[in-house]
C-alpha cells in the first residue's frame, strides 16, 4: 500500500502488472476496455515463443513480445504471486534415525536420472493404433480413382528411371558415358537438423535439405517407374511432451495403415511407414531418451501426418527425443 500511495504521489500514475500491458495509467481512467492483456501464461518450446491463452507462437522474441493481447478488461495494479518455493528438505545422514512420533512418510520416487534403464532388447509390442475418418475417405477416393482410370499400366513399368538417391533422371534423359551425381549415404534426421550420412552437411530447413548438391559420382542404377516409386523417401517429424506423454508427429501423408507397422517396447521405438497412397516408403528406429509404457503408448493415422503417442513410465521432462550415451 506504501508503495502505491507513493507511486500516486509521484505523477499519479499506477503500472499495470497485467501479462502483456505493463503500461502505465491513472486510477480515475481505468475502465472495462482500458488493458488489453493476456490472461494465460508465456510457454517456450522448440525455438517457438507464445502464448497459451491465444495461442500466438513465433521464434523471434521481439515479435513475440509485440503480440497484442487477447483479452481486454481494466487494469490491474496488484503484482501476480510469485511462485512458491520447495519446503527445504533435511537430508539424513547413513543410519541417521528421526526419533519420535508415529509419522508417515510416504516413499520419495528416485529421480529418472538415477533409475536403472531398462533392456533395449526387451521383446517389443505393436502399438494400438487408429485410422481417422479423413484418411480413410482419402484412401477410398484414391482407390476410386485407380480404378477408373483406363492407362496402360505395362507402358508405364517400362519406364525406367535412375533410384540412386538425389538423382532421379529418366532413361531417355541420361547422356552416355554421363556420370550419375547422387548421395550414396542414407537421409539422417536428427535433434532437428537434416542431413546425408555421406557428406554430413547439416540443415534445419527441409526444403534446404532435399536440394543439397549430390557429394558422389558413379553409374546410374535404372529400374522401372513403378520400383523406383516405392523407394525410401526422406520424411519431416517434430516431438513435443507434457508431463506424462510425449506426442511425435511425423508428416508423412495418406499412410496405409495395413502396411504401416509401429511397435516398440520400454526404450526403444521401430517404426515402418507406406505413405502417399502406398508410392514412398520409410524406416525408423530410434532409442528413447526416457522410459515408456508401450501397453499405454498408442497410433492416430491422419491425412496429413502420423501422430505417435507415447505413455511416459514415470512424470519427468525429456531434453531430447533419443538417448545419447553421455546421458
Amino acid at each position: 500500500l506504501k508503495r502505491r500511495i507513493c507511486r500516486m504521489a509521484d505523477g499519479g500514475l499506477l503500472r499495470c502488472y497485467n501479462k502483456g500491458c505493463g503500461k502505465e495509467y491513472r486510477e480515475q481512467d481505468n475502465h472495462e476496455n482500458a488493458c488489453r492483456f493476456h490472461p494465460g501464461d508465456p510457454f517456450f518450446h522448440d525455438a517457438y515463443k507464445g502464448w497459451n491463452c491465444c495461442k500466438k507462437k513465433s521464434t523471434d522474441f521481439t515479435e513475440f513480445l509485440n503480440v497484442p493481447g487477447c483479452k481486454v478488461s481494466y487494469h490491474s495494479n496488484e503484482k501476480p504471486p510469485e511462485p512458491e518455493k520447495p519446503n527445504k528438505v533435511d537430508v539424513l545422514a547413513p543410519g541417521e534415525v528421526v526419533q519420535g512420533g508415529n509419522q508417515h512418510f510416504p516413499p520419495v520416487n528416485k529421480p529418472i536420472e538415477t533409475e536403472e534403464r531398462p533392456s533395449d532388447d526387451l521383446p517389443m509390442v505393436t502399438l494400438k493404433s487408429l485410422v481417422d475418418r479423413g484418411l480413410s475417405a482419402a484412401l477410398d477416393r484414391f482407390l476410386a480413382q485407380q480404378q477408373a482410370q483406363s492407362r496402360d499400366e505395362s507402358s508405364i513399368a517400362k519406364m525406367a528411371v535412375c533410384i540412386n538417391r538425389g538423382c532421379g533422371k529418366a532413361q531417355e534423359v541420361v547422356v552416355a558415358d554421363e556420370p550419375c551425381c547422387h548421395h550414396p549415404g542414407v537421409p539422417v534426421f536428427h535433434e532437428g537438423m537434416k542431413f546425408w550420412s555421406c557428406c554430413q552437411r547439416k540443415t534445419t530447413d527441409f526444403n534446404q535439405f532435399l536440394q543439397q548438391e549430390p557429394c558422389s559420382k558413379g553409374e546410374h542404377k535404372l529400374a522401372s517407374s513403378l520400383e523406383a516409386a516405392k523407394l525410401t523417401a526422406p520424411c519431416r517429424y517434430d516431438f513435443f511432451q507434457t508431463g506424462s506423454t510425449v506426442v511425435i508427429s511425423i508428416f508423412a501423408k495418406n499412410a496405409v495403415p495395413e502396411e504401416t507397422l509401429i511397435k516398440g517396447n520400454q526404450t526403444t521405438l521401430k517404426i515402418r511407414l507406406v505413405y502417399d497412397f502406398g508410392r514412398k516408403d520409410v524406416d525408423y528406429f530410434w532409442k528413447l531418451h526416457g522410459v515408456v509404457d508401450p501397453h499405454k503408448s498408442s497410433v492416430n493415422l491422419l491425412s496429413t501426418k502420423v501422430e505417435i503417442k507415447l505413455k511416459k513410465w514415470t512424470p519427468s521432462s525429456w531434453p531430447r527425443l533419443e538417448w545419447k550415451e553421455s546421458n
